[in-house]
């Protein structure tokens, strides 16, 4: 059974791994007219690992060049002038072994997952070593926002009895509320997570 394909009803999800996400996302990519070559996408990937390893490495040399009182923003600066004269090009991944990864006959360190899941989800995904899953690159936790205000109501006392007496004649005219008849259909359960995510 394919894990990825859609279906009509599923009575329990199928669970698979980080990996073996990654591998399916990469040969779709990698497939039809329009695909991209699994060499542009090793190419890609190790320029991804080279940037983070330079960006890592200014830092660090910024941290020693700088004050010890320096701020951060001081720090940033002097990195980032840093950055241009530590470029390296060298090649982490080839575009056989990226094949051969799509193709289960190796395995990739976590790394290079986590680059490659980066690179084919837009930056919106990172790959988690521990669990070999696939997760969010955010999190953000969703915060409540507390009770409603209380509504508006008119510093103007002749103001105030206007609105209120014109509410009050719009809920009048309205009438009874129609009965609705009860929902036949169970409620909706919670959303599925996708395949190799957590």
């Amino acid at each position: 059974m394919n894990p990825f394909k859609k279906a009509a009803v599923v009575d329990e999800p199928v669970e698979i791994t980080g990996t073996e996400a990654l591998r399916h996302h990469l040969t779709r990519r990698t497939s039809g007219p329009n695909g991209m070559t699994f060499a542009k996408i090793a190419a890609d990937v190790s320029d991804t690992i080279n940037t983070a390893a330079a960006e890592a490495k200014a830092r660090e040399i910024a941290t020693r060049m700088a004050p010890p009182d320096a701020d951060d923003m001081t720090i940033r600066v002097i990195a980032n002038r840093l950055l241009d004269g530590l470029g390296s090009t060298s090649s982490i991944i080839g575009g056989q072994q990226l094949e051969d990864f799509a193709k289960a006959r190796i395995d990739l360190s976590a790394e290079v997952k986590n680059a490659l899941a980066n690179f084919l989800h837009g930056g919106s995904v990172v790959y988690d070593a521990e669990l070999d899953k696939l997760r969010s690159a955010y999190n953000h936790v969703p915060q409540k926002i507390g009770p409603p205000p209380a509504s508006y109501v008119n510093p103007n006392p002749v103001i105030a009895k206007a609105q209120a007496d014109l509410k009050a004649a719009m809920a009048a005219a309205r009438g009874p509320a129609p009965l609705m008849p009860a929902p036949t259909n169970p409620p909706p359960s919670a959303p599925r997570l996708r395949p190799g995510f957590v």
